[in-house]
């Protein structure tokens, strides 16, 4: 896991990054504190890139993808950020010789391998629920009921999403050739751990595979997200973009683009954080985002219980049904849409606009102290909480200005 932030003005741009890095393994997991999350990524205009959760694209670091960039096409300019964010896709996809067949063989089978496990404790969930109020069912009656349920549920998870608009022509058919082929082997020893499913559900599940992998989502332990910060050469005023990154499906590279975030005339600051940014949304917002949801849904459980109880006093008195809905929707309309917009407009008030007014006239080197101070506070509340110490370790800083380029403040050489 990680903590990263960046921070943006008239002036330029400063970003800052821990360096911890969780390795799983063997059932458990190991923080290392030195991994480098920032990285230079042109040599005319001011750009860098931060980087977070998986640090590898398929079996290969991005820390060397960067190098590799840079060193190949770090004299190119664009105008603006996009064009290094889109010439940037473009390098990956040409990385052919980091896309083997059996690095994406790899790549399909962890991403199997996050869907099964869910799809069976999915499963062993409802198993313990059905035995639980029934202990004289059958075996086979537990089973059917536990695997419609189990295939229902993911069905729904799947098919929330929308399709990535870039996969959308990878068929059923496609998958078969590109994904199932290649590791059929693999998929034949998977088959073993589901004997009691039927020939149909199996194909079915592959199904459900396919559709896993074409999905508008990014999550899991193979995701990474790129967040890129600086100029292009019309740029006057520094701008951020994020992109996230699943691997290959076929030879299709599974990503999405997020709309730019730029500086302007009219939007002169802002602070972006990324990955664990729990405590840096409470320095901003006053509340942590945790409290702040239980406080919502308190609320909303509040009202709902009280409301019912006008409901039901109302229809003891024989009060018309229209007039009780109309008196449920009033009630509901004013009180939590007119808590909600107090309380946001609390939070902005006293704590948002306050930030980014005072970041308005902050110099690089208060930007820069800014940076650092966020994740070194992450990294304190991590230190004395229960939690695992996911952030940690040296904290890099850069800054990037117009006609200064990219520099550091910290830099540890971590790799």
């Amino acid at each position: 896991m990680t903590a990263l932030v960046g921070i943006l003005n008239k002036r330029g741009a400063a970003i800052a990054a821990d360096s911890a890095m969780t390795v799983f393994g063997n059932g458990s997991s190991k923080i290392y504190n030195n991994e480098q999350k920032i990285f230079p990524l042109s040599d005319k205009n001011p750009i860098g890139v931060m980087i977070c959760n998986n640090l590898n694209f398929l079996t290969t670091p991005w820390a060397l993808i960067f190098e590799l960039y840079k060193a190949e096409r770090g004299d190119k300019m664009f105008s603006n950020l996009t064009g290094y964010v889109e010439d940037f896709i473009k390098y990956i996809k040409a990385l052919k010789r980091l896309q083997t067949q059996e690095v994406k063989n790899i790549f399909y089978q962890n991403e199997f391998e996050q869907l099964s496990a869910a799809f069976r404790n999915i499963f062993e969930k409802k198993y313990e629920e059905v035995t639980g109020y029934n202990a004289e069912i059958s075996n086979d009656e537990v089973t059917r009921i536990c695997y419609d349920h189990t295939f229902n549920e993911v069905k729904d998870a799947l098919y929330d999403y929308e399709i990535n608009p870039r996969l959308k022509d990878f068929s059923l058919k496609d998958f078969y050739k590109e994904v199932y082929e290649p590791c059929k082997e693999y998929f034949s020893q998977k088959r073993k751990e589901f004997p009691r499913m039927k020939d149909e559900e199996w194909d079915i599940l592959l199904e459900y595979f396919h559709r896993d992998l074409i999905n508008n989502s990014f999550s899991g332990s193979q995701q990474t997200e790129l967040i890129f910060v600086g100029f292009g050469s019309d740029d006057i005023f520094p701008a951020s973009q994020r992109i996230y990154i699943l691997g290959m499906t076929g030879s299709l590279l599974k990503y999405d683009i997020e709309e730019i975030s730029e500086i302007s005339h009219t939007s002169s600051a802002e602070i972006r954080p990324f990955a664990q940014t729990d405590v840096m949304l409470t320095l901003m917002k006053g509340v942590s985002p945790q409290s702040d949801q239980e406080y919502r849904d308190a609320t909303i459980e509040l009202e709902d219980g009280v409301i019912n109880e006008i409901m039901s006093l109302l229809e003891k008195e024989n009060v018309s049904p229209k007039i009780i809905k109309k008196v449920k929707n009033l009630t509901y309309e004013k009180v939590h849409e007119r808590y909600i917009d107090r309380i946001d407009a609390f939070a902005h008030e006293n704590f948002i606009s306050g930030v980014v007014t005072a970041l308005d006239f902050f110099n690089l080197e208060e930007m820069a102290k800014m940076a650092e101070n966020l994740i070194a506070v992450t990294n304190l509340q991590r230190h004395i909480s229960s939690s695992e110490e996911s952030v940690g370790g040296p904290i890099e800083v850069a800054i990037l200005t117009k006609t200064g380029g990219f520099k550091w403040i910290k830099h540890c050489n971590l790799t």
